[in-house]
């Protein structure tokens, strides 16, 4: 199963865990947030853009390769996010 991007294969049968979040920048420093949180502080901090995240290391290792897809609006990331889910769909 591979999730393609304008700039990336993803092989989705190695990922461990695959989660959205949100990027904003804190004091200059690139930092991943909940959705949750987002829409909470929206108004408080300046959102760079949404993300999609796949890890392939163990849940509980360090992180080591890991692949940020990142989308301008949250309608892309949830797009996005929506293709992942029909590919394992189809997968079964």
């Amino acid at each position: 199963m591979i999730f393609k991007t304008a700039t990336q294969e993803i092989d989705l049968s190695k990922i461990t865990r695959v989660f959205p979040s949100a990027i904003v920048i804190d004091e200059g420093d690139r930092v991943q947030v909940s959705l949750e949180w987002i829409e909470e502080k929206k108004d408080k901090v300046k959102l760079e853009c949404y993300s999609l995240v796949f890890d392939f290391d163990l849940v509980g290792e360090e992180i080591r390769n890991r692949v940020e897809v990142d989308f301008e609006t949250k309608d892309e990331l949830i797009s996005a996010m929506q293709e992942v889910a029909n590919l394992y769909e189809a997968k079964k």
